[in-house]
């Protein structure tokens, strides 16, 4: 197994911490923050310039990220009383 690096996962947040940062600095700019770290992340990633390599690091933290992203909608759907194999209607 190689060496395990953090360079691409420090790339990926830079970008996160960046985006809106930068949108801060030009108010007049009305696009989200969410639309910039897009584009951003598809110009340096594998299949823009190549700078940004998915690595384990990278993997490990997306996988924690999606997890973040889907546990609390689980969580309050099974708050509303809705069981895991009911469908969940607003």
């Amino acid at each position: 197994m190689g060496e395990l690096g953090f360079v691409n996962l420090f790339v990926v947040t830079a970008i996160a911490f960046g985006a809106p940062l930068a949108l801060g600095l030009a108010p007049s700019l009305r696009v989200p923050a969410v639309v910039v770290e897009i584009a951003r992340g598809i110009a340096v990633g594998p299949n823009g310039l190549g700078w940004v390599e998915i690595d384990v690091p990278l993997e490990v933290m997306s996988l924690l990220g999606l997890a973040f992203l889907l546990f609390p909608s689980a969580a309050l759907g099974l708050l509303r009383g809705a069981s895991p194999r009911t469908e969940i209607t607003p």
